[in-house]
């Protein structure tokens, strides 16, 4: 942000504690950007909910509230409660535009999301397609106890050739932290730079 001259600051819990001046420079303007967690912004009792909102010059400049990864209200709504009320930042900030984004946002959740960020109608909705030429999707079930098919993939000490740039999705951190843990274990030296 600084390279292309914008003053940007990141608001959670530490971040009071770190600069106990940092609310009179949010509503002074002092931000071209505001990142802020659903739990501060939505703090009854926390500065942004009873303060910034209102005629500050904060408010005066602010251009667009967008929400990144949406669709994890409705995936997080039990484990965050603070995603439940997230339709009340959008009556605070009624006369400001919303963004909300995500990569992965399905039909059904894309209509709890309109209901619970307070979105109107008409609402612009753009569909981008997702698929690069450089990314292949693969998706593969498992019994759940075995990723020998996943391990037979993995190359071998004899092969050199480098592995492709890889990302793997498990939907159990625990497991998928095992996985890793395996993998890394099976890699032939040259790559895990384990002897």
């Amino acid at each position: 942000m600084e390279k292309l001259g914008l003053k940007a600051i990141g608001i959670d819990s530490h971040a009071e504690e770190k600069d106990p001046k940092l609310w009179v420079k949010v509503d002074n303007g002092e931000f071209d950007i505001v990142y802020i967690t659903p739990e501060m912004a939505l703090d009854p009792a926390g500065h942004f909910y009873k303060n910034s909102h209102k005629n500050t010059k904060f408010k005066r400049n602010l251009v667009l509230v967008a929400i990144d990864e949406c669709h994890l209200i409705w995936e997080w709504v039990g484990f965050r409660k603070k995603f439940e009320l997230i339709g009340s930042l959008r009556m605070i900030l009624s006369t400001t535009p919303c963004a909300v984004l995500s990569a992965t946002l399905i039909p059904n959740v894309a209509g709890y999301i309109h209901t619970a960020v307070g979105l109107q109608f008409p609402t612009l909705r753009y569909n981008l397609n997702t698929r690069r030429a450089n990314i292949n999707l693969i998706v593969k079930s498992t019994d759940g106890k075995s990723f020998d098919d996943l391990y037979d993939l993995l190359p071998s000490a004899e092969d050199t050739q480098p592995i492709p740039k890889t990302i793997i999705f498990h939907d159990n951190i625990d497991r998928g932290c095992a996985m890793a843990d395996e993998m890394v274990k099976r890699l032939p030296p040259f790559v895990s730079g384990v002897p």
